[in-house]
């Protein structure tokens, strides 16, 4: 079993021997588990630390024990100093595998989020089944595994049950600090935010700061008497910050410290103004307490009081009525090959947090079945990337995907699932049961394209390989989704973007590569109008839908760029609607691109016009049948081919599957540029 632990030469990744179930524990299977950078990489510095240096840094207490003859006490202490390696995590999501004897609350299959030191970073862990939470399916267990961080927040805003409009100071953002700004903003309350770091203050106002401060810039405020709370989320204040805080607090204001602090607080700041001082007991009442969190009874009933699980709850119904967002906590993938780049992660001092993400490391195998009942199995799912089916029966699926696969000698063709039944054909039709299965490792999205953004979200909750034509989604909400999706499980997808794969888009690529820019890209789509009320238009439009193509190949071209300039004008009569819109793009290296898409020219004239200039040449590609070079007052050309890299997209695909893996790292090259096409294309 791999867990993270720390040891005196560091934090790593080691195998343990399973743990035992004892008879109000809840044996589980992690999902993911949440890494506070600030509390866990304190507790792990302090413990890598030798026994000299601890002595000295607590002779005080040490000489206090020796004077009351406390030796037994004294003993102890020294002795636990002298533990090499200790577990590391307290707040994970996971599957419930088994429970133990005395349990009711809980049964096989159930997804939980576990609190506490034994919810460990650890591919299996033991926890009391009072420090467990039951989620159910609606809530995305890898945003679920902050549950304990969060609830620490949340219990500190429900003590002091801040009122709608509130004046409130938040002076720490890091990850603790940005759930608090959370909280209290869907309080209704004005939130000021205080930090050293800009990328902190940045992120608390995206979460609801009305305003936000460098610790500097607060320093120099001067007296208002405006806060009506300050919650304090940083290890240490010195006292000039304390006088600012007493200034800038009213009469009987209330201080809140979150956490494990030096306070060094001078008593006139608290004297003068009557403020209350309040420490929230970790995830909330409750904790600590026997009978609550090993024998699982109820937490007396008693009028404004939440106890811990209740916040975890109230969390757990925040994050599924999406009032929540873990999305500015990072996401990495735990296997038994990546302690290299973990010791990065870990080190990294930049971020808010990381997640780890349990899934694809090594599960029980059947030799280990003893530690579970003895029916119970635990079993591995092994997915084949290069099965490939298709779901969707649409034209362009029959005409283009359908032979396309089949003539890949790599990849072997399924079938189809298709929501209503399709009369004549050959192809076998799926079943649903059968596209969820693991066997089918690869699927191809292939319906209108209002349903792409809904389907695909589906089939990553079964851990495939999802291609989706494009549009890859059909408006920003959609788009955010899958944004917050892709960093939070860096799931498998990618969109249908065959020009890109073109033998005519090379010779543009090649041409590119292979002279000094800068380069300037003009792509036109010429069509012909369609009729206002054409199923087009609640599909998210034809400029989503076709002008993509041309952005697309601008970015595989030149990359991000750092301008985006926007001019359309649609004109609408009862029996068409004219589309004409323009995307102007610049480039760091002062390349350039303008796309346009009109629906206002002759149908005999080319549908794509696509021309590339530089150094005093320009290569012309003509609806991806003709390539040409003008150069010198003449005209040669390089590629006479219809081409629009449908055979060629699908070899490039197979060439990420390798043995029935994927090539992750040209895999996310591939999904950061479709996510970006349509951040361009719908204005996000």
């Amino acid at each position: 079993m791999l867990k993270l632990v720390s040891k005196s030469s560091g934090i790593q990744l080691l195998e343990h021997s399973y743990p035992n179930i004892g008879s109000n524990d809840i044996l589980l299977e992690t999902i993911a588990s949440c890494y506070s950078k600030g509390t866990e990489q304190s507790t792990a510095k302090n413990h890598q630390r030798s026994i000299i240096q601890k002595v000295i840094d607590n002779q005080s207490k040490i000489f206090d024990l020796i004077s009351k003859k406390e030796f037994g006490t004294l003993f102890k202490k020294l002795n636990d100093q002298r533990i090499t390696t200790i577990n590391l995590g307290y707040s994970a999501s996971a599957r419930v595998l088994a429970v133990g004897d005395q349990v009711r609350n809980f049964r096989e299959g159930d997804k939980v989020v576990a609190l506490g030191p034994n919810a460990n970073h650890a591919q299996y862990s033991v926890v009391p089944s009072g420090l467990c939470v039951k989620i159910g399916n609606k809530v995305n267990p890898i945003d679920a595994s902050s549950a304990a961080v969060a609830s620490i927040a949340l219990n500190s805003v429900q003590l002091a049950n801040p009122l709608i409009g509130s004046n409130v100071l938040v002076i720490g953002c890091g990850l603790i600090g940005q759930f608090i700004i959370q909280f209290l903003n869907i309080s209704g309350c004005d939130i000021t935010s205080i930090d050293l770091d800009d990328s902190k203050l940045k992120q608390s106002l995206i979460h609801g700061s009305n305003s936000s401060l460098t610790t500097e810039e607060f320093n120099q405020v001067k007296p208002s008497d405006k806060y009506d709370h300050v919650f304090i989320v940083i290890p240490k204040l010195e006292e000039e910050l304390w006088k600012v805080i007493g200034s800038a607090t009213k009469n009987n204001a209330n201080i809140i410290m979150v956490g494990a602090a030096d306070l060094n607080c001078p008593r006139d700041i608290f004297y003068k103004k009557q403020l209350n001082f309040m420490s929230p007991h970790s995830y909330g009442p409750g904790r600590g307490l026997y009978d609550f969190e090993i024998l699982a009874k109820d937490f007396p009933k008693v009028a404004k009081i939440w106890d811990f699980r209740s916040n975890v709850k109230t969390f757990i119904k925040l994050l599924c009525d999406k009032k929540i967002s873990t999305s500015f906590i990072d996401i990495f993938r735990i296997d038994s090959s990546s302690e290299s780049s973990l010791k990065e992660v870990l080190e990294d001092k930049t971020g808010f947090s990381t997640i780890f993400d349990w899934r694809n490391s090594k599960r029980l195998s059947k030799g280990d079945s003893s530690l579970l009942k003895e029916n119970e199995k635990v079993k591995q799912k092994v997915i084949n990337f290069k099965n490939v089916a298709i779901y969707g029966f649409s034209n362009f699926a029959r005409d283009a995907h359908m032979p396309a696969i089949k003539k890949n000698k790599e990849l072997n063709f399924k079938g189809v699932f298709n929501r209503t039944p399709v009369e004549k054909t050959r192809e076998e039709m799926l079943d649903h049961a059968k596209i969820n299965s693991s066997d089918i490792g690869t699927v191809v999205v292939s319906t209108n394209h209002k349903s792409h953004s809904s389907i695909l979200k589906e089939l990553l909750d079964k851990e495939k390989l999802v291609i989706v034509d494009k549009p890859l989604c059909t408006n920003s909400e959609e788009l955010n989704l899958i944004i917050d999706l892709n960093k939070k499980l860096n799931p498998n997808f990618m969109c249908f973007m065959n020009r890109r794969y073109s033998e005519h888009t090379k010779i543009l690529k090649d041409y590119i590569l292979g002279s000094e820019g800068p380069f300037h890209l003009d792509c036109l789509f010429n069509v012909l109008p369609k009729q206002p009320n054409d199923i087009i238009y609640s599909e998210g439009g034809r400029l989503i839908g076709e002008m993509c193509h041309h952005v697309d190949l601008a970015l595989y071209l030149f990359g991000e760029p750092n301008q985006v300039f926007y001019s359309d004008n649609q004109i609408e009569s009862k029996i068409s609607k004219n589309e004409n819109a323009s995307i102007l793009m610049s480039f760091p290296d002062n390349s350039s691109a303008f796309i346009r898409y009109s629906t206002m020219g002759d149908s005999l004239g080319v549908k794509e016009k696509i021309m590339l200039s530089f150094d005093n040449r320009s290569i012309e590609l003509r609806d991806f049948k003709m390539t040409d070079l003008i150069s010198n007052n003449s005209r040669k050309t390089l590629l006479k081919k219809f081409d629009k890299g449908f055979d060629n997209t699908w070899q490039v695909i197979s060439d990420l599957l390798k043995d029935g893996a994927l090539n992750n790292r040209e895999l996310k090259n591939m999904k950061d540029l479709d996510i970006l096409t349509s951040k361009i294309l719908l204005r996000a």
